[in-house]
């Protein structure tokens, strides 16, 4: 974790230092898991690890250092998610189950600890996509279907459960990108593709 400003936190006697925080010990460790904020929350589900495909999920207590199990995936073991927060609630959606590829769309809300399925997206089911949220509405794009690198772009308002298109990513398509939003935009870049070809562009 990196703190910048007035340190309050005992274990940063400075800034722009990091601190081992405790760990999520489970099934020997994972990679490809999705991840979301809610508050002064932090929640993380699904991804690999030795003994194949997760669908636990895992709420991290930054007041306490703690983490807690909560209301599996519903969607079922996978990897490769997009996730992103949006008020209150957690948006999981795509991924990887092993043998296929989705598409399905979920909503978590932290106060019941529940799932609820929401629609799916109407771009092709994909993996290794990626996604963000800015403001009220949250954004998916790219990836990979299993044979084609993706460049579409899609807008989900949860408020009429609708997803929308929007325009492509200027990009090659690609999968593995970053994403972010800051300030109102939403900033996608770096990755790669089938071909084997890496990138270094960010596009806003």
């Amino acid at each position: 974790m990196k703190m910048s400003g007035v340190v309050t936190d005992a274990q940063h006697p400075a800034a722009n230092t990091w601190v081992q925080k405790a760990f999520l010990n489970t099934s020997g460790g994972r990679s490809h898991a999705f991840a979301f904020t809610i508050g002064t929350k932090a929640y993380v589900g699904t991804g690999n690890s030795m003994s194949g495909l997760l669908s636990d999920f895992w709420e991290y207590n930054s007041e306490n250092n703690s983490w807690t199990q909560k209301a599996n995936f519903p969607g079922g073991p996978r990897s490769e998610a997009v996730a992103f927060s949006i008020g209150t609630k957690g948006y999981v959606c795509s991924g990887n189950s092993g043998s296929y590829v989705n598409y399905d769309m979920w909503e978590y809300d932290p106060q019941t600890d529940t799932w609820t399925a929401r629609s799916n997206c109407p771009g092709s089911a994909r993996t290794k996509a990626q996604g963000f949220a800015i403001g009220s509405k949250g954004y998916l794009g790219l990836g990979t279907d299993g044979s084609t690198d993706l460049n579409d772009f899609w807008e989900y308002d949860p408020q009429t459960d609708a997803w929308s298109a929007k325009a492509n990513y200027p990009g090659s398509g690609r999968r593995y990108t970053m994403g972010l939003s800051v300030q109102g935009k939403g900033y996608i870049g770096l990755g790669t593709d089938a071909n084997g070809n890496y990138y270094g562009d960010v596009g806003v």
